[in-house]
């Protein structure tokens, strides 16, 4: 019976040829000679939802004679309102039978297209000339107006009952017109069910799939033939931008019913089963394409142009029953059948071995792929070869766990266009398609698709597909093993190694937040995409405190999850996970005197009040796109020249005149200019801290305008705002337009002094605050002015460390606001390259106060033999001790790097005694000058003949981390019985200057500063001799304070400085027409590697501040300031690391400064000579990019 079937099948659907390998038969030869034609296109005539990044295939029915430069002109393609699209070059396949164009861009989103084809010579005739149209889909990501249509509306169901009928065996597509909520499609017959197919008994149960703007239900079994059912969306079912269909029709007024479609479906029986064979063909071309057929290409910036793998498989084809459905034959591939495609060696930019390659892909038919034969749209002959119309949902996969996190994710909705023939008596199938893969989550690969499928020749003993029997294999993301990566906003993405059916995982996925009283159940939202169970909390996880006590995530997910198959996952799993403990509580402690430890008396540190808080910090800018992360002073600002300003709180022109004119001005910060931002990017602002996303309005305290070159507002420019605490996402609803200026606004409370900001949406003058109510820091920079004299009389002496005075003329609070932070950029046309967020991981400083809130291994200075100067006036406590210290979880390893450093002027002294390996995102600060041993070796001294406070103000030399652990006096005394260079001490009966050198204590886990930051950078495809080029957009580091132990210049005391956060400033790449620092991913010795030179500006804005107000070391009466030279300090870091991927596919980007990094501190008041050095390999900062789902 099954061969009858077949046979008719066959007879009716064309005709028998000859040999199999000629492109057609002798037949279709004759019948193309007859009538010359246009006999298929892709996209075809009224096609809707054609991706944008299709050419347009065009096959004739004999070969084209027309030079390919004379097509470009027989074959136009304009737009909707008339334009012209270029192409950018045609080729020729099947020896010029068939045509590909390719046009120079990707086509416009939901747009609808207008193909003309001229006339055209064939060497058969000639064939007439057409017109055809199709529209576009929308975009996936991007300006509203790309992504979606203004109403929320269904665009159609396929089938409908009219273009192509509903039968027993029908899946339903529907396409919208704005992407989906996820969590408000809900199926079933319960109350708040926003998706039915209802029958005589109910709600069918159905498969649901979702992914952006489609939807796919597809029954678990055949619908009755001839019976009534209904397909139902109602008011509940919303959109991504909030937005539901209206409703009250369908004869329910005021209800809630949004569409109602009544279906009976056509009986299809009895049907034609075939075995289809997907070749893998070795090199076999498609005679539409020219590309290799059922290869499946992945072409992407970051993958390159030319990945793809090489599918294959046998499927099993049902046909109804042809002399019932003349016209459309429905033909399905039912669900769970398999495609696999050949191992993929991954390539960064198609360049670069990324280490590992993608193992077996799986591509596993997620419904039921339905479609029909049909008559030739193109000739109305009875033997002109079928066309094909083939709709299918597939979830991708691949077998390594590091290539499948990357790749993994359902496609809906793929349409293959083609045509079927019978060669030797046997269907084979050719036909188009365009897939276009998330890779990474943040780029869209293209895939041009050659589809072909042969019957098999045995249909009585076809090849018969090897079942999968094996059970599914959690690969990757258990919350526990990655914790050190997991953000406050992440979701948990565990990675099967295959696709998981999602009735299989309904009730067998909790979240628990358990303390050590109580267990609550965390709301979760969690769906299967490709073979990614997603887990998304509804709120932020929260950080255990000091305080509070401890708090766990407990994450369940029972056995019993299974793949299409039906073969189930027996583990299960329980994960328990805890982000790091936020430090809250500390002790302060001062120098007083006492009894020491092994007898005698002498300085000690002794506690100073009760247990306190730990300071606060306001939320600051981690980093910023487009633009750069400060506020701007904007005298210098020239729009027009594409000036944005400087960053408020650098060196201006206008701060470096001295009053007396005695030394030539310092050279003044950078311009930042005014980048250029590419059409279908958002604004995205990533901040320091969570923060209170009440206090984030649109047109209050976040503002994005069109603006003229004089500045001035044209317009607000509407948008979409997205906030997730710790990150603000602006995307607008139009494209930014080519050329054209905008700015956006940050808003905090004016001031960088005051923490007083109103956080209340609902009262006026509301300002951008954290959680705990402290405003948004927008200036991390003090305000300076550059003098060459000091601003008090009294404190005049000659410039001996430098001829400039730096004064900070207001110094921005740790818990201070700001001005208005603007930034303004130029939209432009859109971009290839990729743009990648990269956030620092593994933070010491998870409280983002800029301290390293841990004790300190040398605290004080006890048991020294000397004491502590003019610091230990302080009334604030110098050291602190911790309970919970925020370095408890390092594994501190020996660094056998620095071993060789030594400090010359101080007879070889280790510089990193007992030294140990920066732990991710640090960078290990030492003093290359521990002080003087010789005071010939002085770089200047103080003025005898100028009266100065006192020899314990004026530093030679320090430490990092800890004191002096005891004092000696120097053996060449020459020089120190000079005024203001020895100190008096009573030595060998008689009073004489002498001076004193100290032994450096060692400490080495406290040479340490950590690291905050977030960049941003373009992975291009730009393939040069230094590797694929990546642009990177300047932003800033902001570190934590250290403490410097000043080294008096011959007394046997120290005095200590808190350095205060720093900020490391990129500076724009001047030599680049972008503007935009260039790195280089290349092949390294272990795997690929990052490299770039990086200019950065070094700021300590809280220095002069702790000098002055918290440590006493200098009087800041009568405005004077502590000048130092710490402010715009000019750096350049060679920087180089691996690129590794995570197991759930994140890429991770380490970093080390190839050489040392020397920064000079020079202080006029007080006197200062301190060497600090980064050593070679002594920065290590890790980036990770953000999670794919």
């Amino acid at each position: 019976m099954k061969r009858i079937m077949l046979a008719a099948c066959i007879v009716s659907l064309a005709a028998c040829g000859g040999d199999k390998d000629d492109v057609a038969t002798d037949q279709q030869q004759e019948w193309e000679a007859a009538k010359a034609s246009l006999v298929y296109s892709f996209p075809d005539n009224g096609q809707q939802q054609v991706p944008v990044s299709s050419p347009v295939v065009l096959r004739f029915s004999s070969p084209v004679v027309v030079t390919n430069a004379a097509l470009m002109d027989l074959v136009e393609l304009r737009d909707g309102e008339g334009s012209l699209v270029e192409w950018d070059r045609v080729e020729e396949a099947d020896s010029g039978q068939s045509l590909l164009l390719y046009p120079e861009n990707n086509l416009s989103p939901l747009t609808n297209y207008q193909l003309s084809i001229a006339r055209i010579d064939l060497e058969k005739g000639d064939a007439e000339s057409r017109n055809l149209s199709f529209s576009t889909r929308a975009a996936y990501e991007g300006p509203k107006s790309q992504v979606a249509e203004e109403e929320f509306r269904i665009l159609r169901t396929i089938p409908n009952g009219e273009d192509f009928e509903v039968l027993e065996f029908t899946t339903f597509r529907v396409q919208f017109s704005q992407p989906l909520e996820r969590s408000t499609v809900i199926y079933g017959d319960g109350a708040d069910a926003t998706v039915q197919l209802t029958g005589p008994e109910g709600a069918v149960d159905a498969h649901v799939l979702v992914s952006g703007p489609y939807l796919t239900v597809d029954p678990k079994e055949d619908l009755q033939a001839n019976t009534s059912y209904k397909l139902t969306f109602t008011t509940g079912l919303q959109s991504i931008y909030g937005d539901s269909m209206p409703g009250g029709g369908f004869g329910n007024p005021g209800g809630t019913i949004a569409f109602e479609q009544d279906i009976t479906p056509k009986a299809t029986g009895p049907r034609g089963s075939m075995v289809q064979n997907i070749a893998d063909t070795a090199g076999q071309k498609s005679p539409l394409t020219g590309k290799q057929i059922n290869e499946v290409p992945m072409a992407s910036v970051l993958l390159g142009r030319d990945t793809a793998t090489q599918a294959s498989g046998v499927v099993t084809a049902e046909l109804a029953f042809v002399p019932d459905f003349p016209d459309a034959t429905p033909l399905r591939v039912k669900r769970g059948s398999l495609i696999e495609g050949a191992s993929i060696e991954v390539l960064i930019g198609g360049e670069v071995p990324a280490g590992f390659e993608s193992g077996k892909v799986r591509m596993d038919f997620l419904s039921d792929a339905t479609g029909y034969l049909l008559p030739n749209p193109y000739s109305d002959a009875d033997d002109a070869p079928r066309q094909v119309r083939l709709w299918m949902d597939v979830a991708v996969s691949t077998e390594t766990p590091k290539a499948n996190g990357a790749i993994t994710q359902d496609m809906l909705h793929i349409e293959l266009v083609g045509t079927s023939l019978v060669e030797d008596g046997l269907m084979v199938i050719n036909a188009v398609g365009v897939v276009e893969p998330d890779v990474l989550g943040s780029e869209r690969a293209t895939g041009l698709l050659s589809f072909y499928m042969e019957e098999a020749a045995d249909q009585d003993n076809p090849p018969v597909a090897v079942p999968d029997v094996s059970p599914p294999v959690l690969q990757s993301g258990v919350p526990s093993s990655v914790v050190d990566y997991i953000k406050r906003t992440d979701p948990i993405i565990l990675n099967f190694n295959e696709f998981i059916d999602p009735k299989t995982l309904q009730g067998k996925v909790t979240l628990s937040k358990q303390t050590a009283t109580d267990t609550e159940e965390v709301d979760i939202e969690y769906y299967i995409d490709g073979s990614a169970l997603v887990i998304k909390p509804a709120e932020p996880f929260e950080h255990p405190t000091e305080t509070a006590g401890e708090l766990t995530y407990h994450l369940s997910v029972a056995p019993g999850l299974a793949d299409l198959g039906g073969n189930e996952w027996t583990d299960g799993l329980e994960d328990s996970f805890s982000l790091p403990v936020l430090t809250e509580l500390t002790q302060g402690y001062r120098t007083g005197f006492g009894p020491l430890p092994g007898g005698g008396f002498g300085s000690i540190i002794i506690p100073q009040g009760n247990v306190t808080s730990v300071q606060e910090k306001s939320p600051f800018i981690l980093g910023l796109y487009p633009g750069f992360p400060c506020a701007l002073d904007t005298i210098d600002q020239n729009l027009a020249q594409n000036i944005a300003g400087r960053c408020a709180g650098g060196i201006h022109p206008q701060d470096t005149v001295p009053p007396n004119n005695s030394v030539e001005p310092l050279p003044a910060d950078d311009l930042i200019p005014v980048v250029q931002t590419p059409a279908n990017r958002p604004i995205v602002v990533v901040f320091s801290k969570p923060m209170d996303e009440g206090s984030i309005v649109y047109g209050r305290t976040f503002q994005v305008f069109e603006i003229t070159e004089d500045d001035q507002i044209v317009s607000a420019v509407p948008g979409k705002l997205e906030t997730t605490q710790d990150t603000l996402q602006f995307t607008p609803d139009e494209p930014w337009k080519p050329g054209v200026l905008y700015r956006y606004e940050l808003h905090s409370n004016g001031d960088i002094v005051s923490s007083a900001v109103n956080c209340d949406p609902d009262t006026p003058s509301l300002g951008i605050c954290s959680l705990d109510g402290l405003p948004l820091q927008t200036q991390l920079l003090s305000e300076v002015e550059v003098r060459d004299e000091p601003v008090a009389a009294a404190a005049s002496f000659p410039p001996i460390a430098s001829p400039y005075y730096i004064l900070v003329k207001a110094s921005t609070a740790l818990t201070g606001g700001g001005p208005v932070l603007s930034q303004y950029f130029r939209g432009s046309e859109a971009s290839r390259t990729v743009l990648q967020m990269l956030r620092l991981s593994d933070q010491v400083d998870a409280n983002a106060n800029l301290i390293n809130d841990s004790a300190l291994g040398v605290m004080g200075p006890l048991g020294i033999d000397g004491g502590i100067g003019a610091s230990g006036l302080s009334s604030t406590p110098l050291w602190y001790d911790f309970e919970q210290n925020e370095t408890d979880h390092i594994a501190w390893q020996t660094d056998s790097s620095t071993g060789h450093l030594v400090d010359e002027r101080h007879d070889g002294t280790l510089l990193d005694p007992d030294g140990v390996l920066p732990p991710p995102n640090s960078a290990k600060v030492l003093s290359a000058f521990y002080g003087l041993k010789h005071i010939s070796d002085a770089e200047f001294l103080p003025d005898p003949s100028i009266p100065m406070v006192g020899n314990a103000v004026k530093y030679m030399g320090a430490n990092i981390g800890c004191a002096y652990e005891s004092y000696h006096l120097l053996e060449d005394q020459e020089g120190c019985e000079q005024d203001h260079v020895g100190v008096l001490k009573f030595l060998n009966g008689q009073i004489q200057r002498v001076c004193y050198y100290g032994k450096p204590a060692t400490c080495p886990e406290d040479k340490f500063t950590y690291l905050h930051g977030v960049l941003f950078a373009e992975v291009t495809d730009e393939k040069t001799a230094q590797g694929v080029k990546v642009n990177i957009h300047p932003g800033h580091i902001v570190t934590t304070s250290f403490k410097v132990y000043l080294k008096s210049i011959s007394n046997n005391s120290f005095d200590m400085s808190d350095s205060g956060y720093q900020l490391m400033r990129m500076r724009y790449a001047d030599e680049e027409a972008d503007k935009l620092i260039p790195a280089y991913i290349s092949e390294g010795a272990d795997g690929p590697a990052l490299r770039a030179t990086v200019n950065l500006y070094m700021d300590a804005p809280y220095l002069s501040y702790d000098l002055t107000e918290v440590k006493n070391l200098i009087s800041s009466a009568q405005g004077n300031s502590a000048y130092h030279n710490f402010h715009s300090y000019p750096v350049t870091m060679n920087l180089a690391g691996p690129v590794a991927f995570l197991p759930d596919g994140r890429m991770l980007v380490e970093q080390y400064n190839q050489e040392a990094v020397y920064f000079n501190l020079r202080g006029n008041s007080p006197l200062m000579h301190v060497d600090l050095v980064v050593p070679p390999l002594g920065t290590h900062i890790r980036y990770i990019s953000t999670p794919i789902k």
